[in-house]
């Protein structure tokens, strides 16, 4: 009996870590959307993506330790460009990348949710 109870805590502190993960990985996403919405072409801006890549280096450890080095490439990249568009003050290249860091973001955010899709 004491080996169910010994199992039942630990899968149940698995279920809390799962669940965790979600949370976090909602918050990071959702602060990342918000802050690349937020990025036009004036010099509010430059700090606001500045945030974001700080932002994104600060999480990117812990993200990384359940979302696949694909997707993380992927939204490196993206905020590689952004930056890129923002420093030549090219809107639609701009508005191009913006629109793709968010993407990203939430293609991330998708493959960490908890549905029947990521089981299989």
């Amino acid at each position: 009996m004491k080996s169910f109870w010994v199992s039942l805590v630990l899968f149940l502190l698995v279920i809390a870590g799962i669940a965790g993960n979600i949370v976090y990985i909602r918050h990071c996403a959702d602060y990342m959307k918000n802050a690349a919405e937020r990025v036009l072409l004036d010099e509010e801006s430059g700090d606001t993506l500045t945030e974001l890549e700080n932002f994104w280096e600060k999480n990117r450890k812990y993200i990384g330790l359940s979302v696949s080095y694909r997707e993380m490439d992927h939204l490196c990249e993206m905020l590689i460009s952004l930056r890129w568009a923002y420093d030549i003050k090219d809107e639609e290249e701009l508005i191009k990348y913006r629109l793709l860091v968010q993407d990203a973001v939430k293609e991330i955010e998708r493959l960490e949710q908890f549905s029947v899709e990521n089981l299989f």
